[in-house]
Formats: C-alpha cells, sequence, structure tokens
C-alpha cells in the first residue's frame, strides 16, 4: 500500500491549457500506522514552482498514482505547469490508475450518474456534510489572493481532503468486487 498515492486538485477553471493554476493539490498515502493526506496549497502565484518542487518529490514516492477522473483533467493540468515551469512530468515514473474508468464500467447503468460525489456515496458510503461545491472553488480562490484571507478557503481545502479519502474509498470497493 505505500507504493499507492491517490490524488487529486483545485484549479482556477476547467477550461485546461497555460491560465488555468493549480491552487490545491492533494496526495494521499499509506504510512506504516496510517493514512495520510498531505496538501499543498498555492498562497502566491508567484510561489508555483516551489509548490510544484515539493509535490514533484512527494509523487516520485509513489509507485502508482490514483485519481477520479485524473487521466483527463488533473495529469493533463499538472503536466501543462510542469511544461511552464520548465519541469518534467512527476508521472513519468508511476503508473497512473484512473479509477472513473472501471466504476462507468461497472456502474452506469445502476447509478444517476458516475460523478465522484454519486459513488462515493452509493459505493463507499461516504456522506460529506456542509461540503464547498467544486465550480465554487475558483472563485473563493480568487477571493482569498484578493483580501489574503485564508478562513473562506477552509471548505475548499475540506472538500480536496475528502476527494481523497473518498476516491480510497471506491478503491477500496471495486477491490473488493
Amino acid at each position: 500500500p505505500e507504493r499507492f498515492g491517490f490524488f487529486d486538485i483545485e484549479t482556477t477553471g476547467l477550461s485546461g491549457g497555460t491560465g488555468t493554476y493549480c491552487f490545491l493539490a492533494a496526495l494521499g498515502m499509506f504510512t506504516e500506522r496510517s493514512f495520510r493526506v498531505r496538501q499543498y496549497f498555492l498562497a502566491d502565484l508567484l510561489q508555483e514552482r516551489a509548490m510544484l518542487t515539493l509535490l514533484t518529490e512527494d509523487l516520485k514516492r509513489c509507485g502508482i498514482v490514483v485519481t477520479y477522473n485524473g487521466r483527463c483533467f488533473d495529469v493533463p493540468c499538472i503536466d501543462t505547469r510542469m511544461l511552464l515551469a520548465r519541469f518534467g512530468s512527476p508521472f513519468d515514473h508511476a503508473y497512473s490508475l484512473d479509477i472513473l474508468y472501471p466504476v462507468r464500467r461497472l456502474y452506469r447503468h445502476r447509478l444517476e450518474s458516475c460523478r465522484l460525489g454519486e459513488t462515493e456515496q452509493r459505493l463507499a458510503g461516504f456522506l460529506r456534510k456542509d461540503d464547498v461545491p467544486g465550480w465554487m472553488a475558483p472563485t473563493l480562490y480568487f477571493d482569498y489572493l484578493r483580501a489574503k484571507r485564508i478562513a473562506p478557503m477552509s471548505g475548499v481545502l475540506r472538500h480536496n481532503r475528502d476527494d481523497i479519502l473518498s476516491t480510497l474509498g471506491v478503491l477500496t470497493h471495486l477491490a473488493e468486487l
């Protein structure tokens, strides 16, 4: 289990490309006794290289990077940011496992949708309380950049952490099958 890294990001938009920043990334990993989630927060856009450096160091310890829709969104977004920072991809050394695809294959006719929110409830029994919807994250981040008040970002940090925990729960459900 120590080789698995559970990865999720929050960004300034969904369009991708060079104008989309990853302002929050989370990496969940097993340790000898526990499961730990580490979050990388971009407190200032000028500190992006430092954030990406720390993230890369931790991703290098993963043999398998597990995501939910990461193949189409998280991984390309990080790769774009790495390219702009003149870094190589932190995913080149690891196998990528995007569990959205097996969920769709197994449950597309049984679930209302295959969004993470639906699958985490139905397959892993994970219920969120007072969740900040992902679509609000960019607005809250831009407000943070203007006012430098971190308190409104606490819900986004919790949402990001919960994405990691629910991805772990859904993968556990799939493994039990």
